[in-house]
């Protein structure tokens, strides 16, 4: 290499290594990233809410307040013309755009939620004679795999269930658990109608919270104390709103398939539903009609 080679060489490569020094040193500067905290509480009675989802609506930036209502959200001057939602079952949701949402947080790190009245459903009575059926995907692989790692809270995925007649009675949710080396992950389980083949609505009145600590094979949680009762198809899924472990390290992986339903996620609180029709999560439901 002559002498003019190596003199260019280092001098792309001083130019090269000086853009990258002042890209990360502008990054901070060029899109604002900041982190804000805030705590979630009743309106009325002032006590904390516990995993209230809180996010930017379709953007996949999101998380869930912790068990004493307290919440970090990383938000961008890129988010500003946005909106930021806060919602759980049981109190109105409330709505901002997120350059007033930074600006209200910063003098007032509480935010207030109206307990919302929710109209009774009516009691269904089932006749005697009931039949019991599985629905959803009964996929016991081990060689397919999908779930929670590595995952933000308010993380959800979950299946769509077709119901055979109406009325049906969910008596509980299945899942097939082929590895769990989390015992520190709290899950959510929720229920929601259908719009344009994606989850719409959450429709279930009250919160559903556990943890799940089979390590591996099937792992069911009865359902039969909170009357849900079905009369058009639905999802459900599992949403994770705690985890006192480490993110990267520890996780919980279900059995999955290439057959059945298709396998719905969203990388957090308020995010994009995203379908994944070549794929199948082992979850199901017991029903009764």
């Amino acid at each position: 290499m002559n002498p003019f080679s190596i003199v260019n060489y280092y001098l792309r490569l001083t130019i090269r290594l000086s853009f990258t020094l002042l890209f990360f040193i502008l990054t901070p500067d060029l899109f604002g990233q900041k982190i804000y905290e805030g705590v979630v509480k009743d309106k009325l009675t002032n006590e904390a809410i516990r995993y209230v989802n809180i996010g930017v609506l379709n953007k996949d930036i999101g998380t869930v307040s912790d068990n004493e209502g307290k919440f970090k959200i990383s938000l961008s001057e890129q988010n500003n013309n946005d909106s930021l939602r806060l919602s759980i079952v049981g109190y109105k949701s409330r709505q901002f755009r997120v350059s007033d949402f930074k600006a209200m947080i910063v003098y007032d790190k509480e935010i207030k939620l109206e307990e919302e009245i929710t109209k009774l459903s009516e009691v269904v009575v089932l006749s005697k004679k009931t039949k019991e059926q599985i629905e959803g995907n009964k996929t016991e692989s081990k060689k397919f795999r999908g779930g929670f790692t590595n995952s933000e809270l308010g993380n959800e995925l979950g299946i769509i269930i077709n119901i055979k007649k109406r009325p049906t009675y969910i008596k509980d949710f299945n899942a097939f658990i082929v590895e769990n080396t989390s015992d520190s992950m709290i899950f959510r389980l929720n229920f929601y109608d259908l719009k344009k083949g994606l989850p719409g609505d959450r429709i279930n009145t009250e919160q559903i919270i556990f943890p799940i600590r089979t390590k591996n094979g099937k792992f069911t949680f009865d359902l039969s104390s909170y009357n849900i009762v079905m009369t058009n198809d639905f999802f459900v899924s599992l949403e994770l709103i705690e985890n006192f472990g480490q993110r990267s390290k520890k996780g919980i992986l279900f059995s999955a398939g290439l057959l059945g339903s298709s396998f719905i996620t969203r990388e957090t609180s308020q995010g994009t539903w995203k379908k994944y029709k070549a794929i199948s999560l082992g979850f199901n439901v017991t029903t009764e009609y």
